[in-house]
């Protein structure tokens, strides 16, 4: 007996003009529950198959099962059942031409194919697979559905508990923005009689500190070999005023030029702390709010803002910055400096926990043709592997046992940090990527580049 095959049985049985009908667009083909002694074959268009049930509360449901498009068999169960009862409701979603065979239909060529069941086995054998994969594919979108709808709850609880924390802390750094302010104006007027300290405060205010603490080290070694008297804690400060250049002589006044100028640095830092900390309780309270206007950002600036706000909070840890010119991205400069100190402190954090000796994090900017990469990697321990699958989880976080045995403290963590990441990611088109082993993680954020241009362009236009 030779075996058939889907090409014979379409050939044979579907390929007769006069059981072939065009179905029109919105028009049911089967109602569930409906007799039905045909087996179909669509020849061309779509149509969907959808279940009406009640819920587990009595609630009237219709849900998808599937779409047939052409070359696919409707009624296979019905047919093949003999029950004749269309378990679900067909509908053409656009014009649809099909073809079908009744019930009474007799075997073609039985001597040599066999019976009408033996005949079709390949087509049922086919379609019992392509359930199979509806029902895994299915059973994997309500998972997803329902983590999405977990995390959409935690989202609005956490958002509400935000609103009102913000609201309080809003007072808080409002009273801290101000007075840093005045306290920038209070100290310029009394220096302004004193032109070198002024400018020495000036510089600090404006800029900050613009080399890294393992500059400053490595410069203090050089300045400490040319002024053999000053002490190495002074010669790293002086270092970071000087920007690592090596003077010929000290001035007279130098102690009260650095002094000034670290005043500055201090202003300057903790004014950009106390702007940054306003916009981030804003995006706070809105965690579940509607995504953001986004505008043309430089990721070079964003960047070196995030560091600029964390490199003293972290002076042990050595950063190593590769900040290439890439293009421009679109979306919003507050958030993407959330990104970045959130890594960066849960990097720096995380090393401190564990006693890491010599702890580095390198930052690197690069493009490859229309992608932008921003990777943040330390040498700290390994993220373990169930951590790291719900590190990005909102209300998840590893710190409410970790003890800071350099300060006999504990740090708590509110689990935000890395939603909040990927929330912000997410709301950038970008990706974020976890590759974590012991002495090495790694945290790499993919984003599209922008067809704009650069925004120095814009400003200059």
């Amino acid at each position: 007996m030779k075996e058939s095959s889907i090409e014979f049985i379409v050939q044979e049985y579907f390929s007769d003009p006069t059981r072939q009908f065009t179905l029109k667009q919105g028009k049911p083909l089967v109602e569930q529950g409906q007799f039905n002694d045909r087996l179909f074959y669509v020849l061309k268009g779509n149509l969907e198959a959808r279940i009406n049930y009640d819920d587990a509360e009595g609630e009237a449901q219709n849900s998808l099962v599937f779409n047939a498009t052409a070359k696919t068999f409707l009624g296979v169960y019905s047919f093949f059942s003999k029950k004749f009862r269309s378990p679900l409701t067909v509908i053409a979603t656009i014009d649809t031409k099909l073809a079908y065979i009744d019930s009474d239909v007799a075997a073609i060529n039985a001597e040599e194919y066999g019976s009408l069941t033996q005949q079709f086995m390949p087509m049922i054998v086919e379609e019992l697979s392509k359930r199979q994969m509806r029902s895994i594919e299915s059973s994997h979108m309500r998972e997803v559905a329902l983590n999405n709808l977990h995390e959409h709850k935690q989202l609005t609880m956490l958002g509400k508990m935000a609103a009102g924390i913000t609201h309080e802390l809003n007072n808080v750094m409002s009273v801290i923005d101000r007075n840093s302010y005045n306290l920038v104006q209070g100290y310029q007027h009394k220096l302004e009689s004193e032109l070198t300290l002024w400018k020495a405060f000036g510089k600090g205010l404006k800029f900050g500190q613009t080399i890294s603490h393992k500059d400053a080290r490595e410069h203090a070694q050089i300045l400490m070999k040319r002024f053999p008297t000053i002490s190495y804690d002074y010669a790293k400060r002086l270092s970071a005023m000087l920007k690592g250049q090596i003077p010929n002589e000290l001035a007279d006044d130098h102690k009260i030029q650095l002094r000034e100028w670290e005043a500055g640095r201090d202003c300057y830092d903790l004014r950009l702390a106390s702007t940054h900390a306003v916009n981030l309780l804003k995006s706070i309270k809105l965690l579940v709010s509607a995504p953001k206007e986004h505008i043309v950002c430089d990721l070079h600036a964003s960047l070196s803002e995030a560091i600029a706000l964390v490199r003293n909070i972290m002076p042990d840890v050595e950063m190593q910055i590769e900040l290439e010119e890439v293009q421009d991205i679109l979306g919003n400069p507050t958030e993407l400096i959330q990104i970045w100190v959130n890594i960066l402190k849960n990097a720096a954090e995380a090393m401190q926990i564990e006693h890491v000796n010599n702890p580095m994090i390198k930052v690197r900017l690069h493009q490859y043709e229309d992608k932008i990469f921003v990777s943040i990697t330390n040498n700290g321990p390994k993220i373990p592997d169930l951590i790291a699958a719900q590190i990005f989880l909102p209300n998840f976080t590893t710190k409410t046992a970790n003890e800071n045995k350099s300060s006999n403290s504990k740090i708590i963590g509110l689990g935000l940090g890395l939603s909040i990441v990927k929330r912000i990611i997410v709301e950038h088109q970008a990706r974020i990527l976890l590759d974590s082993k012991e002495g090495l993680t790694k945290f790499t954020i993919l984003f599209n580049a922008a067809i704009v241009p650069k925004a120095s362009e814009v400003v200059n236009k």
